[in-house]
């Protein structure tokens, strides 16, 4: 019986590939914790609307809250995934990926919040 060896991939191609799942899973993360945030904030809203007891849907609503931090969790471990991904594509052979407009970044506005190890502060403005 004979063995098939599928034909190598150009490395940009795995990249690509690389990068393609892990936007979509980092998306879904996401997009799940847009749904979730809204359940959390439709639960105790008709609570109050309909006059319910507040013990009503509280098991409930402390389950979905610990449902979202798991989610915030995981949110947080793939972002480090994905810094640990960018780090190792050197190794293969890859270059840096970006994604994004195209256009330049703003620069960053001076404030108290993250040290860039020079001393000095910066974030820049998105949205």
């Amino acid at each position: 019986m004979s063995t098939v060896t599928p034909a190598p991939i150009r490395r940009s191609q795995v990249g690509d590939q690389i990068l393609a799942q892990l936007l979509q899973t980092e998306n879904a993360i996401d997009q799940a914790l847009i749904e979730t945030a809204a359940f959390m904030h439709l639960l105790p809203s008709l609570r109050l609307q309909q006059n319910y007891s507040a013990v009503l849907a509280a098991p409930a609503i402390a389950r979905i809250t610990r449902a979202a931090q798991a989610l915030s969790e995981s949110r947080t471990e793939m972002v480090a995934a994905h810094g640990d991904l960018a780090a190792a594509a050197p190794a293969i052979g890859l270059g840096a990926y970006a994604m994004g407009t195209g256009q330049p970044k703003e620069e960053p506005i001076k404030t108290g919040f993250l040290a860039t190890g020079s001393g000095e502060t910066s974030l820049r403005a998105v949205g």
